[in-house]
């Protein structure tokens, strides 16, 4: 495609950090909301956000985009699946996920300084932590995975 010089289009763009946004005032509320909920996201002010927007429904567009925003597969996740209607519903399931996640960490974490400090296999470590038959092949793979 030719063009000819200063035949570009000059639009401007206004970019605006998503950190320093308190100071701005939006006129559709829902993107005030998605700057709002992000920046507490970002600052880790999740009371503040479970207090203001805590019973308010957020679409899943709305949920979709503070995920990508905040980097958060799980809330893109929830907002694309309409699994959360509203934030502290939102909050509440990330919460949860991360404690489930922290277990299995800390019990991987357990299980790997049973073998080297016993001299245990897998199977041993898991048996001396009680991990159920079910979880075992998870651990396992987890295991051979690092």
């Amino acid at each position: 495609m030719n063009r000819k010089a200063g035949s570009e289009s000059d639009y401007k763009m206004n970019l605006l950090e998503v950190r320093d946004s308190g100071k701005y005032i939006f006129n559709n509320m829902d993107v005030q909301s998605v700057f709002e909920i992000t920046r507490e996201t970002f600052a880790g002010h999740f009371d503040a956000i479970r207090e203001k927007y805590g019973d308010k429904e957020l679409g899943a567009e709305l949920l979709t985009m503070i995920g990508q925003m905040t980097g958060s597969k799980k809330l893109v996740s929830m907002g694309i699946n309409k699994e959360a209607d509203n934030m502290c519903t939102a909050l509440e399931k990330l919460i949860e996920d991360g404690k489930k996640e922290g277990m299995q960490e800390g019990r991987l974490t357990s299980v790997k300084n049973l073998m080297e400090s016993m001299g245990w296999t897998a199977e041993q470590a898991m048996d001396a932590l009680k991990i159920s038959q079910e979880d075992r092949n998870k651990y396992a793979g987890m295991l051979k995975k690092q």
